[in-house]
């Protein structure tokens, strides 16, 4: 479990390959971008959410429809320390999904269909029940008050971590990063995210020889290479 409160350099991460130049070659890359099934929801010129957003609205109903018992469980300070853990399996508090009243558990289903798209949600659902036996058993926490200014929605388990900020926390796509994948192994076409593994590698074969030899890495960079920023940090690349 990596803490990520503190900003640290990226050793993995210094090169002196420009992301920008490395692709500029490569215009066909965004072709092939383009015609990625799409997870998360399609908005208008890539629009960032807004705390009025569809997801944030029904934060802000789970919220209110919280007794005060289930309050000191989830409804945690913005700063508290578990919204900047980063775990592929873990629970951000004890409180499962399946423990909320039907009516909680509706909303909280509309949060994450909110969160993404069409296919994602169902393929998150799927993922869920073939990884943890449902939805029902992973957990969530709210962070800050979805009335003020600054908050956030997250949902973790096996395999996955989904947030929802309204883009309210600068600086943080996704209002920080997420995680998902599938208990089937590797490429086998039963994961129900092979479909992006066969893209990146149609991106692959789209590069010439020494733009691969430059988008090849030896080993993948340690977890905690990837971090919260400080807010106008430069950043290698």
């Amino acid at each position: 479990m990596s803490q990520r409160q503190r900003s640290s350099s990226c050793p993995d991460c210094s090169s002196s390959v420009d992301r920008r130049q490395f692709l500029a070659t490569s215009a066909s890359v965004a072709v092939a971008a383009a015609a990625l099934p799409a997870i998360l929801p399609s908005r208008s010129a890539w629009a960032a959410p807004t705390p009025k957003s569809a997801a944030e609205n029904s934060v802000r109903h789970l919220y209110d429809s919280l007794n005060d018992e289930q309050k000191k469980i989830v409804a945690l300070p913005l700063d508290d320390q578990r919204r900047r853990t980063i775990n592929a399996n873990w629970h951000i508090t004890e409180a499962r999904i399946g423990q909320f009243t039907a009516d909680q558990q509706a909303i909280i289903k509309e949060i994450v269909k909110g969160c993404t798209s069409e296919d994602g949600y169902e393929r998150f659902l799927k993922q869920m029940q073939d990884d943890n036996k449902g939805i029902e058993n992973y957990s969530i926490a709210l962070f800050g008050n979805p009335h003020e200014e600054q908050f956030e929605f997250e949902l973790t388990g096996r395999h996955l971590t989904l947030r929802a900020d309204g883009n309210t926390l600068g600086g943080m796509a996704f209002g920080g990063p997420i995680v998902y994948g599938h208990g089937a192994r590797g490429n086998s076409d039963k994961n129900l995210f092979v479909y992006q593994t066969k893209q990146v590698n149609k991106v692959f074969e789209m590069l010439d020889p020494k733009q691969r030899e430059q988008a090849l890495l030896e080993k993948a960079p340690h977890e905690s290479s990837v971090q919260f920023e400080k807010e106008g940090r430069p950043l290698p690349g």
